[in-house]
């Protein structure tokens, strides 16, 4: 699986931006206040909560729900293992109810 690029807002980006909030903040580089706004905007972005994707592969079963504020997709595989995986979404097809 190829990991998709960050799409986070333009300004997150912005050196100046960074700077002036480590300038503001203090004791902290403006390489750091980078990270922590991504990091940031990476838990918040990816498929909506409650979205289900299915692998065709393998017939797991993955939700879409938010732990601690963080969305994260909740994996139940055939024979009853489950495990948790933080990526924004997976590559799977889009289960739909109808």
């Amino acid at each position: 699986m190829t990991e998709e690029p960050l799409r986070q807002p333009a300004d997150f980006s912005n050196d100046a931006l960074l700077a002036r909030v480590a300038e503001v903040v203090g004791d902290i580089t403006a390489d750091k206040v980078g990270a922590v706004l991504a990091a940031y905007w990476a838990i918040h972005e990816g498929d909506p909560i409650g979205m289900v994707r299915r692998d065709p592969e393998t017939g797991a079963i993955a939700h879409r729900t938010e732990e601690s504020g963080v969305g994260i997709w909740r994996v139940s595989l055939p024979n009853g293992e489950t495990y948790n995986d933080m990526q924004p979404s997976l590559p799977w097809p889009e289960v739909t109810f109808q």
